[in-house]
């Protein structure tokens, strides 16, 4: 984008445009939804379904290994085909494998369901993407890409209070299930204004080469490198196997890579690309970011609704800066401090009646060198601690240390 680009593009939309990105902002609405609620489904799902632990885990990994796969052929089959097709075919498969998840009679078809809904979600991205290059530019396409990422935003703020509205209302056996289809009616939304206002195109003339070779290649490629991931079992002599199919699929993704652009196509890894600093680096930190921000996301979220126990309506507020978390009370203010200053400190001993000053005709009971010191010591439990002003909290402590060291003097023999 240059200067000029942008000074000749006009800075205001026209309906035309507005209902193309209503549709990217839907679809991309309604693809990181999904990514979002799936998380809260899984203690439900994995009970209902009698899962083991690597069932679970394909669950939650397949759709990122079929979304990624996806991306590059559905870039080019809309290139070929045009937009509007494509993308109605993604939002049509991501529809279908939504359902056949959110139906599954056991967790491999869940599995699989899950599987079909990434591959659809990929294809619907690369039209996205696509989209947003070629009907927009300058202050546009920057304004497009914002709404695209608001509404990525406002779907991982509605996503999970979604979820726990249905995992609180419905049945144990129903509830997963309907958190997984929670995003069928915006797919449905989408599709509608999709085929209102997206614009067909005729197929492009020239053929595009989708590389399918290399797609199976490095697809299973990527399942065998996660495989010894989500199974830790594996190990010895089967470990040792993988690996070995891994070196293989990759040399021969690299031998056949190399003889599909001798002949004059384009490969699934261009070569052009790969050799480009700011590409390698771009899709570097993408990596970092996206996998760091999606494993950290799935194992708060499962470790809060399993480790925790916490409630999936009290889960979600984890992920709201300055509300209180979890399911713990608020604090109460002491009844003897009202209004909104500072709190002093309350020792764990403070509740306890003051010691009686012992009378002239018992003895004092003995104590060990340095036991009164330590028995006024006064510590303040560190949910208070928050509360209250250091100053005030200090002059609160020695007031107690006086007042506890006079009671516990022994008095005077005159």
């Amino acid at each position: 984008m240059t200067v000029a680009d942008t000074q000749a593009a006009p800075a205001r939309m026209g309906r035309s445009d507005l209902g193309l990105l209503a549709c990217c902002a839907g679809a991309g609405f309604a693809t990181l939804l999904d990514s979002v609620v799936v998380t809260y489904a899984v203690p439900l799902l994995g009970t209902t379904l009698d899962a083991p632990t690597s069932g679970v885990q394909w669950f939650l990994s397949i759709y990122s290994l079929t979304f990624g796969l996806g991306l590059v052929p559905g870039g080019r089959l809309g290139d070929a085909h045009g937009r509007r097709t494509l993308f109605i075919v993604g939002l049509v498969v991501f529809a279908a494998g939504a359902l056949a998840a959110a139906a599954a009679p056991g967790i491999w078809w869940a599995v699989a369901g899950r599987a079909v809904q990434g591959l659809g979600a990929g294809i619907v991205s690369a039209q996205v993407l696509g989209i947003v290059q070629d009907r927009f530019t300058g202050l546009r396409r920057v304004r497009a890409l914002a709404a695209y990422s608001a509404a990525g935003a406002v779907a991982a703020v509605i996503g999970p209070l979604g979820a726990a509205l249905a995992l609180g209302v419905l049945p144990d056996r129903l509830a997963w299930r309907a958190v997984l289809a929670l995003n069928l009616p915006f797919v449905a939304a989408v599709i509608a204004l999709t085929i209102r206002f997206l614009p067909r195109r005729p197929p492009a003339a020239q053929r595009i080469s989708l590389d399918l070779p290399a797609i199976v290649l490095v697809g299973a490629f990527v399942v065998l490198v996660t495989v010894p991931v989500i199974d830790p079992g594996i190990d010895g002599g089967r470990l040792w196997t993988v690996v070995g199919a891994c070196a293989g699929l990759a040399v021969a993704t690299v031998a056949w890579e190399r003889r599909y652009a001798a002949r004059g196509r384009t490969p699934l890894f261009v070569p052009e690309l790969l050799a480009s600093r700011g590409f390698v680096a771009g899709n570097l930190i993408a990596l970092l970011w996206f996998g760091g921000l999606l494993a950290h996301s799935t194992v708060l979220a499962v470790y809060l609704l399993q480790g925790l126990g916490w409630s999936p309506s009290s889960s979600p507020r984890c992920w709201s800066p300055g509300r209180s978390h979890g399911s713990r009370r608020p604090r109460s203010r002491p009844a003897s401090m009202p209004g909104s200053g500072p709190v002093p400190c309350r020792s764990r001993s403070s509740s306890r009646p003051p010691a009686q000053p012992s009378s002239p005709r018992s003895a004092p009971p003995s104590r060990a060198p340095g036991s009164s010191s330590r028995s006024s010591r006064s510590s303040c439990s560190s949910a208070v601690r928050r509360q209250c002003s250091s100053r005030r909290c200090g002059r609160s402590h020695s007031a107690l240390r006086r007042r506890r060291t006079t009671a516990s003097r022994p008095p005077s023999s005159n």
